[in-house]
């Protein structure tokens, strides 16, 4: 895989495993050990197809030997993703359990966002917890795990909300999550506009008319910056702005616009 991406992975699982730590949790859920990066000595020529970066190094890691999911043998099954009846029970459960509490999500949309207190993008949830956020799974989680449902694994996608209450260094920030919501999928920016408080979080207005005038006055702001340009999906090409959407290579626009430290 490429660098960037290896020390991503590298960094997250560490960060998870550390909470899983904290938690007293390692008992029921964990994660596939990342032990090392190996230098191959090799480099893309000119672009990497998967990511768009240029002559990007390549990478071996070194990680716990594991064997991935395979939910069924009727069907499309990739690398491991756990369906939604998996994480809605057992590891899978106790494990976004834990990201809620922490602000951290591998969704194509957090929807922590609709459920967390003004002040935190963290949601404490009790254990036994039912309804609501913990069986909220619209934003579709790309969780990994093993062949036992145990061990979790692959956390190049994951990204840290702006009002977590981890230390800062992790934590994308507001400028970059308004960018996000400002870019994504049409159904994702209807749900910021369908709170009030989503809506003045975001756009800086409370009204649905003057968050509209907002989103898209920043819209046109965004369709002028050629790195965004360059890592859309597609321009409409009679207005010239960014058509909402996920962005070219990654799953969504908070991954590809995480700028945490």
């Amino acid at each position: 895989l490429n660098y960037a991406d290896a020390l991503r992975g590298l960094m997250i699982q560490k960060l998870i495993q550390g909470l899983i730590d904290l938690e007293g949790l390692d008992h029921e859920v964990s994660t596939v050990k990342f032990y090392g990066i190996i230098d191959t000595g090799l480099a893309y020529q000119g672009e990497n197809p998967a990511t768009g970066w240029k002559n990007e190094k390549c990478v071996l890691a070194v990680r716990q030997r594991q064997s991935r999911m395979l939910d069924g043998y009727e069907g499309f099954n990739f690398s491991g993703v756990c369906p939604s009846q998996v994480l809605a029970q057992g590891p899978g459960r106790q494990l976004r359990r834990l990201l809620i509490k922490y602000g951290i999500s591998a969704e194509f949309f957090p929807r922590a966002l609709l459920y967390a207190p003004s002040e935190s993008d963290g949601v404490t949830l009790a254990r036994g917890a039912t309804g609501g956020l913990i069986d909220d799974f619209e934003g579709t989680w790309n969780l990994q795990a093993d062949s036992t449902g145990r061990y979790f694994m692959d956390f190049t996608d994951f990204y840290v909300l702006p009002r977590s209450p981890l230390p800062k260094c992790w934590r994308m920030t507001e400028e970059g999550l308004r960018n996000a919501m400002t870019l994504e999928r049409t159904p994702f920016v209807k749900l910021v506009m369908s709170s009030p408080e989503l809506r003045r979080r975001i756009f800086g207005e409370e009204s649905k008319e003057a968050a509209d005038k907002a989103y898209r006055a920043h819209l046109e702001k965004l369709s002028k910056d050629d790195t965004l340009l360059e890592a859309c999906h597609k321009v409409d090409e009679k207005t010239g702005l960014i058509v909402p959407n996920k962005p070219k290579y990654c799953m969504c626009w908070c991954m590809e616009l995480d700028d945490s430290e």
